[in-house]
């Protein structure tokens, strides 16, 4: 809907139905003697789970001044996983690998001379199966468009912390994938 030519909101919801998806089932591990001594940790994968998402999604853009643009966004995610059988599936345990509510917060600012300053809060819900917590990540980008078609910016993420945890490793939990602070230029030339 837009409202008023300075104001425009968008909200969607979905609503999925899945079946034979793919599951991995760990089996006992096991100590094999050759080549050499190892431990094996076997798993069979199949099309046994099924499942459910469900979410909505909000967002909003308004411009009280000329030179002045804010924007907003929440959502949310829902997903439950259930496996056939008797023994669960490492995937239908892993449901909980996404977060199920983001939220995030930008405003741009015209400076004039075809410079654009902007600034945003990203919060992104935890990870509830894992020891991955809630974090809250700024961002900031400063740019010149000399010009229509070409951009010149740089930009800064995660300017609040120098690193966090965004997602668990896939097999062995021995060292999660941290996101650093970043500062970086970028060029962008539209044809």
């Amino acid at each position: 809907v837009q409202p008023h030519p300075r104001f425009s909101a968008d909200w969607t919801a979905f609503y999925h139905d899945y079946d034979d998806l793919r599951s991995t089932v760990g089996l006992p591990l096991e100590l094999r003697l050759s080549p050499v001594p190892h431990l094996a940790f076997p798993a069979t994968v199949n099309n046994a789970l099924y499942g459910e998402s469900y979410g909505t999604e909000i967002s909003a853009r308004w411009q009280p001044l000329d030179a002045w643009r804010l924007r907003a966004a929440y959502s949310f995610q829902g997903l439950q996983l259930h496996a056939r059988g008797p023994v669960p599936s490492q995937t239908e345990i892993d449901e909980g690998l996404n977060p199920q509510q983001q939220l995030a917060l930008w405003s741009d600012l015209d400076l004039g001379r075809q410079v654009e300053w902007g600034v945003g809060l990203r919060y992104v819900d935890e990870l509830p199966t894992t020891p991955i917590a809630a974090y809250v990540a700024f961002e900031a980008r400063l740019a010149w468009k000399p010009t229509p078609r070409c951009e010149l910016a740089i930009i800064g993420r995660n300017l609040f912390d120098p690193h966090h945890r965004e997602y668990p490793p896939e097999i062995i939990t021995y060292r999660y994938t941290e996101v650093d602070r970043a500062v970086y230029a970028k060029v962008t030339w539209r044809f």
